[in-house]
């Protein structure tokens, strides 16, 4: 995942990237994230709430206009529209009617001059008495300021959140206490409670609103309100441009395998990857047929064989048998699992579809793979099989 998000994020150091990606796809069966469609439509959010700076703390730093135009139903008269936008009321000279009491909230907040004061003070207007907060004088709008990938705000959410990270994940995590600090300090848990509220926000099910949708609306709906500055897009607008240019190409959804996994019976053949490639040349671009040998090579027997497998692509064990061998070292080439069939027969329908079904595709010339965005993404999966006696 670290290369799609390099695509997307390019000015995020690499420290921060992985992080976002280990946290992501440990997480993502679990939340039901997996698909290339779901995470396209997660980080097209991610770069507009975040400002493709993955800056997941929010700056309460605002002019006086931006904070009026960012937070416009707390601080003007006015309804919201069946789209999800505010409008506010106007005076006969077209300027914003202030709520009771607002203008002079507001000429006190900006006569502070203590920069960090005054972002505590706008984020206690902000956020007082939404989403589970607090009043202006309980800090609830300082303490659940917006944080994470996707700017999660409000006490209610942070409990939401809190509750799942509990009972999912049983892990020792808390983000009560101090709220979007928490977050802010810690990459990881940003990433993981972004999730859990896209999870909790989606009715636990993000793959029906992502997988074959191109439209962003219903995901942008629940992250947050429409926001319209003068002179620029939507904020939804932003997030529809950033999943259509950015990350539904970096996720290659035209490309994402949706077909329901089909579980075999006992004994029965399932190709290790969906749709298998055979490897014909090495990742250096050197022409070594040798890769995609079974049998007897390099003056001794080799009884794997070299298949592509895209990130987070799904791995399945092709015959019943036993684990023997586990590796998981943070190394390229170190990471396998051996599994043992016992019947020697079983191997042969391997070999046998080996020979006749898999295709044979260059990982290095991206015009034979027609991906070349993506041609230094190829991971190699190394299917192997024990002796049998």
């Amino acid at each position: 995942m670290i290369p799609r998000l390099k695509q997307i994020f390019g000015n995020v150091s690499p420290n921060r990237l992985k992080a976002v990606a280990q946290t992501y796809t440990e997480n993502m069966k679990t939340l039901s994230m997996d698909t290339c469609w779901v995470k396209a439509h997660f980080f097209a959010q991610t770069t507009i709430e975040t400002g493709y700076t993955l800056n997941i703390s929010e700056n309460m730093n605002y002019r006086r206009e931006r904070f009026e135009d960012i937070f416009p139903s707390n601080i003007f008269k006015g309804r919201w529209t069946k789209d999800g936008k505010w409008v506010s009321d106007r005076d006969k000279n077209g300027k914003r009617i202030y709520k009771d009491g607002m203008k002079k909230t507001l000429d006190m907040a900006y006569s502070i001059t203590d920069i960090q004061k005054r972002k505590i003070v706008l984020a206690n207007i902000a956020y007082a008495n939404r989403n589970g907060n607090g009043d202006y004088y309980s800090g609830d709008g300082w303490r659940f300021r917006g944080s994470g990938l996707v700017q999660i705000t409000g006490r209610e959410n942070y409990s939401k959140i809190q509750h799942l990270i509990n009972t999912k994940f049983k892990l020792n995590v808390d983000i009560m206490t101090n709220g979007a600090d928490t977050l802010n300090g810690n990459d990881r848990i940003a990433t993981l409670a972004s999730m859990c509220y896209v999870y909790i926000c989606l009715k636990r099910n993000p793959q029906n609103y992502c997988n074959n949708v191109r439209n962003t609306k219903s995901f942008s709906k629940v992250v947050g309100n429409n926001i319209k500055e003068k002179g620029k897009p939507s904020s939804w607008e932003q997030k529809q441009n950033s999943f259509n240019l950015e990350t539904s190409k970096a996720f290659v959804i035209d490309q994402c395998n949706l077909s329901e996994n089909k579980k075999s019976k006992d004994g029965q053949w399932h190709d290790p990857v969906d749709n298998p490639q055979i490897a014909v040349l090495t990742q250096k671009g050197h022409d070594n047929p040798a890769n995609q040998v079974f049998g007897t090579t390099r003056g001794r027997a080799h009884q794997g064989i070299d298949l592509f497998a895209l990130e987070g692509s799904n791995l399945y064990a092709c015959l019943s048998g036993k684990v023997v061998i586990t590796r998981n070292k943070d190394k390229v080439g170190h990471q396998y699992v051996v599994i043992e069939v016992s019947k020697k027969s079983q191997l042969e329908i391997f070999r046998k579809r080996r020979r006749s079904d898999y295709v044979k595709i260059d990982p290095i010339n991206p015009e034979k793979r027609n991906d070349a965005a993506h041609k230094n993404e190829i991971r190699i999966l190394t299917v192997e099989f024990p002796k049998t006696k």
